[in-house]
């Protein structure tokens, strides 16, 4: 628990499901325990959560620790964008800025948190802006700030799903010094807002568990 999240576990027993859930045994179960006055009284201790909220957290965690490997390893996942599909540049011969590119991708990929300016990622790759501008939408097919702005809203939904995080605290971690501003860029992109969107999420999530 951080500041009143559920954010993962790291021994089995730290909560315990406050509904009745189907899991396969791993092994075979002693309830001898519950003789035990001071076994019982420590079990009721173990705070309850409901299944919704572990699966949650096991998402949310999920998530934290890739961000933190990116850091760590210095590696990124490149995902699907219009010019990898592009025959053109899948038959594209080797370039020398090949490597470049791959660098800035994971700079970026890594300080998605951060504010990101173009002229700093550039100086990373040892090119100018004007070049390095350029570059990448030859090779990503659209603009720096676009990308950085996908990445980031990608991220954003994979935590309006997976957390309980208030808006504003996605936004901040997500590089934006403004939610007002992190939220038109949202709805610009999936024209729903943050909120409407997570309340969608949610809803959701109450259906199926009926």
């Amino acid at each position: 628990m951080i500041a009143g999240h559920l954010v993962g576990f790291v021994l089995c027993g730290q909560v315990r499901l406050s509904n009745d859930v189907e899991l396969v045994d791993i092994l075979n179960v002693d309830d001898r325990w519950q003789d035990d006055p001071a076994l019982v009284q420590a079990f009721r201790d173990v705070p309850e959560m409901d299944y919704s909220r572990v699966i949650a957290s096991a998402d949310l965690l999920k998530l934290i620790v890739e961000n933190c490997l990116k850091k760590q390893l210095n590696f990124v996942v490149i995902k699907d964008n219009p010019s990898q599909n592009d025959p053109a540049q899948a038959s594209r011969a080797p370039s020398p800025h090949d490597g470049k590119m791959k660098k800035a991708l994971r700079y970026i990929d890594a300080h998605l948190s951060d504010e990101l300016r173009l002229e700093d990622v550039a100086a990373h790759v040892y090119l100018s802006p004007y070049y390095f501008s350029k570059l990448f939408k030859k090779y990503q097919g659209i603009g720096f700030n676009a990308w950085v702005n996908q990445q980031r809203m990608a991220s954003a939904k994979e935590l309006l799903c997976h957390s309980d995080w208030s808006i504003a605290s996605i936004a901040r971690n997500l590089g934006f010094s403004q939610t007002s501003y992190f939220c038109k860029v949202f709805r610009q992109t999936y024209q729903v807002t943050p909120q409407a969107f997570r309340q969608q999420i949610n809803a959701g999530s109450q259906t199926e568990s009926f």
